[in-house]
Order: C-alpha cells, then sequence, then structure tokens
C-alpha cells in the first residue's frame, strides 16, 4: 500500500511529459494574439513572439505551457475549453487528451491519455447526475453525499476539486478506482504516481482543504491520501478529510478539497518555468506550486500571514535577440488595505539569486533575494476596486532577462515581495498560472540580433617573427548580447592566401598552428558564430616565419691603429632578408683565434664604442641576431687589430761623442733607452728649430750637420718621441763658441 498522510507534500495528478519540456524551436500562447492586430511570428513551449503593425516586435513568456507540437510537427495554441463529443467532453487541443463522461457513473467517468498510454478514473459510489461544463471546467454537482466534484483542464496537468457545502455529519471519505495501462506505479517519499520506462507519465498530489473565511481561506493540509493496489493495472485511491477540522465551528462553508493530477514542474534552477508562493500558517509545510493563487505581504493580523510569490520565465527563445524593455505583469483580484488611500502599499519585484524547487514550502530553506536592489516596485491596488493587472517594468529587468537569455544556468527568476515600510498591512492575492485566466506572464520588447563581436587577437603580435614551426594564437572574446557565442573557426595561412575553416569550442582563448613548413608571410584567421548561426567579421593578424640565420657582412675597427686614446671604435653589418637583423652582440678581445665568450655587448645599431681596453693589441668581434630569433653561425673577425699605447718611452743616456771643444764640421752623439713599450716607436732628434729626421729605434748615435752655413746654432737638447707625440727630453749639449 502507498499511503500519503496529512503531512505529506502536494502530489497533483499532473501530466508530465518529459519530452515535451525538452521541446524547443518555434514558439508562444495563441489567444493573446486573437485578441489583437499583432501578428504571431513565432512559439515555443511557454512564449509567445509578436510583430505589430509598425513592424516592432515583443514576446510574451508564462509560467506555463501555452503551446505544444502536433502529430505534424508544427507548433500549436493550447486550447483546454471543453468541447462535446458523443460520449461527454474533452479538451480541445493538447499533447495530452483529457475526456470527461456525460454520465456520471461511468467507470472511464476522467480519461487522460497520451502516446501509448492511458489512465481512467471513476467515482465509487457516485450519484447520477448531470455535469455543467464551462470553459475548461467540468462540474458533477452532487455526485457523492453532500459534495460536489470538479475538475479543471490546464495546459499540463488537471485540477480536482471537491467542495462540501456543509459540514459533515458522519467523517467523509472519497474512493477513486483508477485502471491504469501503459504505465507502472511508482511510490517514494516524493513522488506517488504513474510513469512510463523513460520516466514519462502523472504524478497523484497530496490533498488539501481550504475553507471560505478571509481572502484566503483557511488552510488545513490534514487530509490522509492512500493509492492501494486492487488487481492488475487497477488502483484504489481514497481521500479522507480530517473530520475535527471540517466540523469546527470556526469553519466558513464551502470547503474544497483539492486533490491534482499535474505535470512534473521540475525546479526552480535551469531554464524552466514555474510560479508559486510560500505561506506561514496552516500554509507553512505544503507546496503550493498548483494552486490558483500567488500572495504576498502581511495580513497584519495578530498573527499575520506572510507569503511571498516566486516565478521564472524560461526566455531563453530570445535567441539572437535582445530585450529592450521588460515587464512582469501580475493580475491583482485581491488587496487587504483598501482604507483610503489605497495605492500606499509597496510591492516590489526583486531578484531571486540561487535556486529553488518546484515543490518549495515555508519550511524549506528560502534562496536569496536582492530586496535590497529592486527590479522595480509598485503601490497599485486594483484588488480593492474589482482587481487589475500591476506591471513591474525596468531597465535593470532588461537586463536581467539578456543575462538569462544568455545563460540560463543563472535564470533563478524573480519574487514579488511585500515591501514592509511602516505599514502593517500589505496582503495581496494574485492569479497564478493555474488559474483559467489572467496569469502572470513577462512582456518583452526586443530587436533583431546582430552578428557577435569580432575575436581580438592579443598574440601574436603584429609582424612578429617567428624562427619555430608552430605559433601560438590567442584572444579575448566580447560577450554577445543576443544568443551567446557558439563556436570559432580559425586557420594559419601563408599571406594572400584564402582559410580553410577549422573549428574551435566557443569557450577557447588559444589555438596552435600545424607545422607552418614554408618560410615567409603568415596571416591568422579567426571568426566567431553566435548560436543562431550568425558570423562575426573575420580578425587576421600578419606574422613571419624566419628559420634562416642572417649573414655577416663586415667587421672593422675605425680608430687608427696604434693610438692612445681613452675610446675605440668599430663598425659592423649583416644582411637578413626574411626577418631583417634585430641586434648585433660584439665585443674587443686580445685573441684573434677564437670567438668571445663571457658577457658581450648588444646594440641594434651597426657601430660601437668601447672605453674600457687597456693597453695592446685588440681584435673586433661581431654576430648578429634577426627579429626571429636566429643567430648568425658564429662570429666575424676584423681583418686588422688596433694596438693600445699610453706609456712613453724610458731613456737610459745620452751623450756627445765629439770631444769639445772641436773645430770639426761635424759633430757626434749617442744615447740608449729601455723598458720600451712593445710597440714600435722612431725616435727624432730635433734642435732649436729643425728636426735632424727619423731614426729607427735600435738606434744609439746620430749626427747633426751645419746645413746652410749653421755652424754656430746652439743645439739645445735631444730627446725621443713616439708617435703619439710623447717625450723623453735627454741632456744639454755644450755650445760651441765661435773660433771652433
Amino acid at each position: 500500500m502507498a499511503r500519503r498522510t496529512r503531512r505529506t507534500r502536494v502530489i497533483r495528478l499532473l501530466c508530465f511529459i518529459a519530452s515535451v519540456w525538452g521541446l524547443a524551436g518555434a514558439l508562444a500562447f495563441a489567444g493573446a494574439a486573437d485578441q489583437t492586430a499583432d501578428v504571431v511570428i513565432k512559439r515555443t513551449l511557454s512564449a509567445n513572439f509578436f510583430e505589430r503593425p509598425d513592424g516592432s516586435t515583443y514576446a510574451e513568456f508564462y509560467t506555463r505551457a501555452v503551446n505544444f507540437v502536433d502529430a505534424s510537427g508544427e507548433w500549436q495554441p493550447i486550447d483546454s475549453t471543453l468541447v462535446a463529443d458523443a460520449t461527454g467532453w474533452r479538451n480541445a487541443a493538447n499533447l495530452f487528451q483529457v475526456h470527461f463522461a456525460a454520465d456520471s457513473n461511468s467507470p472511464t467517468l476522467v480519461s487522460l491519455v497520451r502516446g501509448g498510454s492511458r489512465i481512467d478514473v471513476g467515482v465509487v459510489g457516485a450519484e447520477s447526475v448531470i455535469p455543467v461544463v464551462a470553459g475548461s471546467t467540468i462540474t458533477y454537482p452532487g455526485i457523492l453525499p453532500g459534495a460536489d466534484l470538479s475538475y479543471t483542464v490546464h495546459s499540463e496537468h488537471v485540477s480536482k476539486a471537491i467542495t462540501l457545502h456543509s459540514a459533515p455529519t458522519v467523517p467523509p471519505s472519497f474512493t477513486f478506482q483508477l485502471s491504469v495501462s501503459g504505465l507502472e506505479f511508482e511510490s517514494s517519499a516524493d513522488v506517488l504516481g504513474f510513469a512510463d520506462v523513460n520516466g514519462e507519465g502523472w504524478m497523484l498530489g497530496t490533498p488539501w482543504m481550504a475553507d471560505s473565511s478571509g481572502s484566503s481561506g483557511e488552510f488545513s493540509p490534514d487530509v490522509d491520501f492512500s493509492v492501494l493496489p486492487a488487481a492488475a493495472g487497477v488502483y484504489i485511491a481514497s481521500i479522507i478529510p480530517d473530520t475535527m477540522w471540517l466540523t469546527d465551528s470556526a469553519r466558513v462553508y464551502p470547503v474544497t478539497i483539492d486533490p491534482t493530477f499535474i505535470k512534473s514542474p521540475g525546479t526552480g534552477g535551469g531554464d524552466g518555468y514555474l510560479d508559486t508562493f510560500v505561506q506561514n500558517g496552516g500554509y507553512a509545510g505544503t507546496s503550493q506550486h498548483s494552486n490558483a493563487d500567488l500572495r504576498t505581504g502581511t495580513d497584519g493580523a495578530a498573527v499575520p500571514a506572510r507569503a511571498r510569490t516566486y516565478l521564472k520565465f524560461a526566455v531563453h527563445a530570445l535567441e539572437d535577440h535582445l530585450a529592450t524593455s521588460a515587464t512582469v505583469q501580475v493580475y491583482n483580484y485581491s488587496s487587504s488595505e483598501c482604507v483610503a488611500p489605497i495605492n500606499d502599499v509597496r510591492t516590489d519585484l526583486v531578484k531571486i539569486n540561487g535556486p529553488w524547487e518546484w515543490n518549495i514550502t515555508w519550511n524549506d530553506s528560502q534562496p536569496s533575494l536582492d530586496t535590497g536592489n529592486p527590479l522595480a516596485t509598485s503601490t497599485l491596488s486594483p484588488g480593492c476596486s474589482g482587481g487589475g493587472n500591476i506591471q513591474f517594468g525596468s531597465t535593470s529587468l532588461a537586463g536581467l532577462v539578456n543575462q538569462w537569455a544568455r545563460d540560463a544556468g543563472v535564470n533563478y527568476g524573480v519574487a514579488l515581495f511585500g515591501f514592509d515600510g511602516g505599514t502593517t498591512n500589505t496582503w495581496k492575492l494574485f492569479r497564478s498560472a493555474d488559474h483559467t485566466a489572467n496569469q502572470p506572464k513577462l512582456i518583452v520588447d526586443y530587436t533583431a540580433g546582430s552578428p557577435p563581436p569580432m575575436p581580438s587577437i592579443t598574440a601574436p603580435a603584429s609582424g612578429e617573427a617567428f624562427n619555430a614551426s608552430t605559433v601560438t594564437a590567442t584572444w579575448t572574446q566580447a560577450e554577445d548580447l543576443y544568443s551567446g557565442v557558439s563556436n570559432f573557426e580559425y586557420d594559419f595561412k601563408p599571406q594572400g592566401e584564402s582559410p580553410v575553416w577549422q573549428n574551435l569550442a566557443g569557450t577557447a582563448v588559444s589555438v596552435e598552428s600545424g607545422s607552418l613548413a614554408s618560410e615567409g608571410s603568415w596571416t591568422f584567421h579567426i571568426r566567431t558564430k553566435d548560436n543562431v548561426g550568425n558570423w562575426s567579421p573575420i580578425a587576421t593578424r600578419d606574422f613571419v616565419i624566419d628559420r634562416t640565420v642572417p649573414v655577416m657582412d663586415s667587421v672593422s675597427i675605425t680608430t687608427s691603429s696604434p693610438t692612445k686614446a681613452p675610446t675605440v671604435a668599430g663598425a659592423w653589418s649583416a644582411t637578413d632578408p626574411g626577418s631583417g637583423v634585430a641586434s648585433y652582440e660584439w665585443k674587443f678581445t686580445m685573441d684573434d683565434t677564437n670567438a668571445p665568450s663571457g658577457p658581450v655587448n648588444s646594440t641594434p645599431d651597426t657601430s660601437g664604442q668601447d672605453s674600457t681596453l687597456g693597453e695592446g693589441m685588440w681584435w673586433l668581434w661581431a654576430r648578429a641576431i634577426d627579429t626571429a630569433g636566429n643567430t648568425t653561425d658564429g662570429w666575424m673577425r676584423s681583418s686588422t687589430s688596433i694596438v693600445i699605447d699610453r706609456t712613453g718611452p724610458v731613456m737610459d743616456s745620452v751623450a756627445i761623442t765629439t770631444s769639445s771643444p772641436t773645430k770639426a764640421p761635424t759633430v757626434a752623439g749617442s744615447w740608449s733607452a729601455t723598458e720600451l713599450p712593445p710597440v714600435i716607436r722612431t725616435p727624432t732628434l730635433s734642435g732649436e728649430s729643425r728636426s735632424e729626421g727619423s731614426l729607427d729605434a735600435t738606434a744609439t748615435s746620430a749626427r747633426v750637420s751645419a746645413a746652410g752655413g749653421a755652424a754656430r746654432a746652439r743645439w739645445r737638447s735631444a730627446g725621443w718621441s713616439d708617435r703619439e707625440g710623447s717625450w723623453n727630453l735627454g741632456i744639454v749639449f755644450t755650445a760651441l763658441d765661435e773660433a771652433r
């Protein structure tokens, strides 16, 4: 036996068809279009898209299914109106069929059919009565002692209501026989119903009771419910309401007992649709997702009732469109605070920040609400004057809708929240998706989408050169405000060639090329595709593949040798036809055989100077590096060296070897020097006003002739001079008198 006690969660007989939930494609709710000059241009399971006569477009999203796919694969509007046939009435158009018998004693009083599955429901002990049909509701008045039985067909479920018009004199119970084919019975802590091997079928809901007191009635979950197998494919369902509650003197009749056949609504996370409310008190432990009401606020009673409403719309069907305005519309049919001025009770529309379950109750953990930043507010209370719509619209809501359309995973919906601004009574009642009219909806004005933004390439840099066979490209992708990024396509091609596109995931931010065999100029191409097939403009980036080393043309020392200068200069040049020479490395060394080691100088220039060199013989070495990073094969050395000498010679002696005084026409002298620098020197013998010429550095004597009759000239000094003009002075000659 499967039994649900009075505290178990609501069951409801619902038409759960997982395949219906998964449908995506065309769109919307036809009933609304029939009342306007606007044309339905698209339909989805829970939305309709329209075009106005002026060409502008909008969509209406509901918290229920409004369309279904017929046998031909076309979207059609759901029509739950009951139409007569030979044996009773059936719903006009839907994926499932519901039939109600004209004969109230029939074992197939209600038949639920979808595909190859079927459930027939009969009332045990039914009286023969004439049913009354109104729209999508059929009522069998007096079918049970003191009770009416009515059914209402909704887009995704069938609700059942047992109405008691007076307090019972004996404990009441209601028994139904269910004949089931094509489905298996399932019973667990959270599910009681019938499903096929794919999990599709009907769920049964735990009944609850409400009387007619107050604006929303006194509620009680104290109803026992059980389902027992009676034979193969036959089950007995019993509903036993709490007699003490029914006979309490506080009861206001009629009392409604409401078990429901209902579609499994899924969860509040993901991209589903749903509405429900949570309330304290007697409602605290019972889910209200099949209630025809939505409630918010505080009722101001001594022990106040408190409630909040949760709404969720499946807006993924906006696809490549951009919401420019968005409005949540709810129908307020009752407000408790109606003393003038009546429009001072504020209700906020706020964002829900986390997931919530379809069967959430007041006692459950509640999702976080962004109450500090309402999306929209309203102080209207049309429920005080017969009822009317309240609209909550803002640019913030439109932005949120665009987020939901791009990422269903963050769509947790919105809440109606009674703002406590000092007003003690903020209680308002609205129609839910389970009412036959004026259900909640989200109205979105939108514009046609446009191609996604072009990727922004971050690597390689424009003109960058590589000496490898592969190159990694990276990019950033701006958000696509319409349908989101689906994927990228890319290619690496020699410059001037057309790309042959290759696919890449829409989450990628980099890709490595295959082997780029040929050297020269290449181009990286990439483009973005959105989720409806629009392509962005193509982004490109040119780069160079160069695996050939540069060639050195020349290396030379530009300072004359030998030198005593503090700085020595050199020059060099190289050729690289691939990516061009980027820099040179160079160094002076005293080794004319082995290439430099250790630290070297680096420069993009073709010349340089070194002021760190000491005395000695130096050679210049250089090599080139191209833009791709290739380095010349080895170093090139200058063909000549440079000698650096900053030390003068040291004289040992200077002597006149001709006896003095003398009258000889020729005078002779001698000299010597030591520790000569390792450089060729040229000594010069000089007089007061003339040089007597250069001598070999090994000479140790010289003669001075009295040329041109200048025998009387006084020779003052002799000395050594290197080629840079450094002198060491010798001794002073003895003067010659006129006689000698």
